[in-house]
């Protein structure tokens, strides 16, 4: 996707008709994120969910044989939340352990904004010759 095309998909059409770019950054940037790449171990679990719900998904992933080699990159604190595979079988603990809400701030650490500067999205949006594209 150009992003022209990420502009045009993104930004409300009020924000767009103002052709003012730094408005159009700014809601262009509320919602551009990239992976983290975030290592999570125990500790960050905890802290993110909270002690009951952290050790009831720490017992499950403890007890699932599928999970033995999961259990050690959380031990030592090298589980890549970001990793679809993890982000994926975060949202299939719902609801049998964790709740929606749970398992949406554990994959809230999956991504980090990813902002783009004004000068790109005004080189974007209006031609070298000085039309509006978008």
């Amino acid at each position: 996707m150009t992003l022209l095309e990420e502009i045009k998909a993104n930004v409300p059409p009020d924000v767009l008709a103002t052709r003012n770019t730094q408005a159009i950054t700014d809601a262009l940037n509320a919602t551009r994120t990239k992976p983290s790449g975030l290592q999570v171990g125990k500790g960050t679990i905890l802290e993110t969910i909270g002690f009951a719900a952290g050790n009831a998904f720490l017992d499950a992933i403890d007890t699932q044989p599928d999970f033995r080699h999961v259990r050690g990159l959380i031990a030592e604190g090298r589980l890549i939340i970001s990793s679809p595979l993890v982000s994926a079988t975060i949202g299939s603990f719902v609801p049998a352990v964790l709740t929606q809400a749970q398992a949406n701030a554990l994959l809230a650490l999956a991504t980090v904004p990813d902002p783009i500067d004004e000068l790109s999205v005004r080189r974007a949006v209006w031609s070298d010759a000085g039309e509006w594209r978008a």
